[in-house]
């Protein structure tokens, strides 16, 4: 049985409306390995941007951008926007075995992070930045990023960030 950890509650903003959460466990990909990926949009593209300009500073390999990957972390904020209205990590075994079997390839490690009604992919990465559990994921031991974001009637905007290991 897959070990589980705790969703943790690891960001709120003084407004009480800004909240994130992390995730993560040790668990031929079509991706891209610098420059633009099609598959994003320009928020999200610029999350990747951040991410791997903050990997860079502390002389960390960037990610490679993941089109499933960022399917599964579109299709979860949608979710979470549309159906949950909040924030969590569930299901989040079921994105990472989607995605394994799409590409018939072996996932070692994975992570997610997510958080909504941060204005802009600068601000989300800010605060994913200033929480140890977020941090440890973008820092941490993958080779691989999904993003998705989704913005909800209300405007709010929800992130997905999922990493992914590939031995």
């Amino acid at each position: 049985m897959k070990k589980l950890l705790p969703i943790l509650l690891l960001s709120l903003m003084s407004c009480g409306k800004d909240i994130s959460l992390t995730k993560s466990s040790d668990e031929g990909f079509n991706s891209t390995q610098g420059g633009s990926a099609s598959f994003l949009s320009a928020q999200e593209q610029r999350l990747v941007d951040l991410v791997n300009n903050h990997r860079s500073s502390i002389g960390k390999k960037p990610l490679i951008a993941h089109a499933n990957a960022s399917i599964e972390a579109r299709d979860h904020s949608r979710y979470q926007a549309n159906v949950k209205r909040g924030l969590t990590h569930w299901g989040f075994s079921a994105r990472i075995d989607r995605i394994r079997a799409k590409q018939s390839e072996k996932v070692v490690k994975s992570g997610e992070n997510v958080a909504y009604n941060y204005k802009d992919s600068n601000r989300a990465h800010t605060q994913f930045i200033n929480s140890n559990g977020h941090r440890k994921n973008v820092e941490g031991d993958f080779t691989h990023i999904g993003i998705g974001n989704y913005t909800d009637n209300n405007g709010r905007i929800y992130y997905t960030q999922i990493f992914l290991k590939q031995p």
